[in-house]
Order: C-alpha cells, then structure tokens, then sequence
C-alpha cells in the first residue's frame, strides 16, 4: 500500500515519466531479470574467480592517497532495529584511498563497471568490500535492462562487444543511485584520489559521469574544479590504454575535510550574524518520510528559534553556506544530512520512522559532531514526531 502511496505522490510532484520509470526498475530489473538471469551470473562470476576484489586491488595499486592509513574504526553503514542503540553495530577498519592502473581495461556503461583487459570485473568500481554482494547484482542487472541480456552476458562471460572507441587515460564516478549523498560522499572523494595521481604524474583522465547529469551534480564538478575533465557514459564500452580504477569510498574523515574545505572555497564566508543557526530540514518535496504533525511542529521549533529549509529549492553552494554557519540540524532521515560534512561545531538530530539505520551518525561521527536521534511513529509514508521527547532533546542542546 505505502509503495502505491509513494507513487501516487511523485505522480503528483513529478508527472508520470518517473512513475513509469521506477516501475519499470522494481518489476524488470530487481524482479524478472534477477531471478531469471543476474543471480546465475553473479554466482558463476565468484564460482569462476572472475570478480577482482579489494585485495587484489591494492596489490595492483601505484598510488595511495593518505601514506598512512585512518588510524580509528568506524561504525558499519546498515540498519538497525528500532530501540537498538548504534552503539550495537559491528565496526570496521578504515582504509587508505588507493589507485590502481589497467592496462587496456573497460568501462561498460551506463553503470561504469570496470573490466581488466582479461574480462575479470573489477568490483571497487560499483561497491565496498562489505556492499559487494548486494551492490555488484544491482549493477549488472542494470545493464542487462539496458544493453539487452545477450549483450550483457557477452560482455560478463565472453569476447565481449567491441568497444564503442579507444582513449589514452579514463576513470569513472558512476553512482547506483543518483541522489545527493550517493553522488557526494560515495563519488566524489574518487576525485580526490586522482588528484593525488595527477599530481605525481602531470595528467588528468577523462573521467566518466552519468549521462543524466543533474544540474546540482554539475555544479559540484564545478567546485571541485573538474568539469573540463568529464564526459557522459551511455550504453558504450570504453576501452582505455589505461584504465584508472580508485578503490569505492567510505567514506573517511579525510575525505569529508577535503569536500569540507574545496567546497567552503567556494562561498562567501563573511558571516554578519543574520545567517540561521538552527534549520530544520522539511522534506517537502520528498515522497517519504515527511513530518506529518508538521502544524503541531511549527511552534516548537519557532519557540527554540528553528527555520525550516527545502534543500531540494537551494543550489549546492547554497547548501554548503547554510550547513557552514548552523549549531543545530533537525532533520527527517534523508539524503539532505549529507551536508553535516560543512558544518562546524554542530548538533545534528535525525528523526527515524519504522526503519533505522547508521549512515548519518556515523557522517556525524567521522565530523565529530554532536548527535542525537529521535525514533517516530510511522504514519503511512511519514513520520509523527513526539513532541515533548523533542522539546527535552532541543532543550537540552540549547542550555
């Protein structure tokens, strides 16, 4: 029922065409294909050894970008029950960014899967270690929805089709999804790591990015100084002279101070006090997870001095500027507490629905920000906050 609900909301913001299109994703792609096709094929690819994974990886690899690697643990990126404290999830090492150079290797668009020049699939270039078995299937699937099964099947077991043309230098920064923490946590730090390689070697590759580029997306190409570097993959194969494989994000504190820095160089950080410093993200252009008491909400968070913000209706820079100059972030769970990452000194409370997860304590974690979280009832595809929990929660960060 909620998945109607949802669909039924983004026909409303959005028309038709993205209805379609995601119908289209959950019942060709994650149902028949995968059932019919990609599951056989990933476990043939792990039964034949025909997966390159991180280790082999860093073997190949010529370029590390940090000389020593993060030297804390992080807490793992997954779900949790609804009470569990995070405190409960398992964590893990953080590693080094790395590069690692293919002679004659490929990229199969439109997802940017890698391939050496012997067809072994490269896996850090779809996901992490950890996400390799859940990430990896959803790829190819996508490609089998868009090339065609035959084509795809080729591409993974045989000869392969030839490639579309031939480049001296490629690497790639493909999200599975393209929202905003996807885009900016888990690809652009890539770039970071073939700063590092331009910088010893004095070349930059052509770097390959979604063919349905959002503006918001080309604006951080932008701030980072890499829109002159990038072209779109669409249904090709590319083939390179060599192929630069950067190992998938994780992300580590590192990476977050680098997007933190290059993209505060780009605002103007003159702040004459009118700035707010307590936002409260709505989500009023979301699908999901909306606050659905939003006009019980309202005077609460006048009384403790909050304005409320689409983010969806701010550029970029606009974003980083707002997050730059806050003390305190109440938001829905949702891809706008990716810009934790330019905040300083910040609070951050996160309001949970049915579902749980780890992605933005631990953001908030690796920034060293203060967190809290808040679980809600469900109230269909929204959330119903409680209001006097709340109110002890603000009150608390705001004595």
């Amino acid at each position: 029922m909620n998945l109607l609900r949802r669909a039924f909301r983004k026909y409303r913001m959005s028309g038709i065409a993205p209805v379609i299109s995601e119908a289209q994703t959950l019942i060709y792609r994650d149902r028949i294909l995968s059932d019919l096709f990609v599951e056989r094929w990933f476990d043939r690819l792990e039964t034949d050894g025909r997966l390159l994974t991180r280790p082999a990886l860093r073997d190949r690899a010529e370029w590390t970008v940090d000389p020593t690697p993060p030297n804390s643990d992080v807490v793992q990126k997954g779900s949790l029950r609804i009470g569990e404290p995070f405190a409960n999830k398992e964590t893990k090492a953080l590693s080094a960014p790395l590069v690692a150079p293919f002679p004659n290797g490929r990229l199969l668009g439109p997802v940017g899967l890698g391939t050496t020049e012997n067809g072994t699939l490269i896996a850090d270039t779809i996901a992490r270690p950890e996400n390799t078995t859940r990430r990896l299937p959803i790829g190819i699937g996508t490609l089998a929805a868009e090339n065609g099964v035959r084509r795809t099947r080729s591409a993974l077991f045989g000869s392969g089709p030839e490639p579309t043309r031939r480049i001296e230098r490629a690497s790639a920064i493909l999200p599975l999804w393209n929202n905003y923490y996807h885009w900016t946590v888990e690809c652009l730090p890539r770039l970071r790591s073939l700063e590092q390689y331009a910088a010893e070697t004095g070349t930059r590759p052509t770097v390959f990015i979604p063919s349905d580029t959002s503006g918001w997306m080309r604006e951080w190409l932008s701030i980072l100084g890499w829109e002159a570097d990038v072209e779109p993959l669409s249904n090709e194969v590319i083939e390179a002279e060599q192929l630069l494989v950067t190992s998938h994000p994780e992300p580590i504190p590192a990476d977050c101070t680098w997007l933190r820095d290059r993209g505060l160089e780009a605002i103007d950080r003159d702040d004459d006090g009118s700035s707010p410093r307590r936002i409260f993200i709505s989500r009023a252009d979301a699908t999901r997870r909306r606050v659905s008491n939003r006009a019980r909400l309202d005077p609460l968070l006048e009384e403790f001095g909050f304005e409320s913000y689409v983010l969806g209706e701010l550029t970029v820079a606009e974003q980083i500027e707002l997050f730059s100059k806050a003390e305190i972030v109440l938001s829905p769970h949702g891809a706008g507490l990716t810009n934790v990452i330019f905040g300083t000194d910040l609070s951050v409370v996160e309001l949970f629905g049915p579902k749980k997860n780890t992605t933005f304590y631990r953001l908030a974690d690796l920034c060293g920000h203060e967190y809290r979280s808040l679980e809600c009832s469900s109230d269909g595809l929204d959330i119903d906050v409680d209001l006097n929990v709340l109110r002890t929660v603000l009150a608390d960060l705001t004595d």
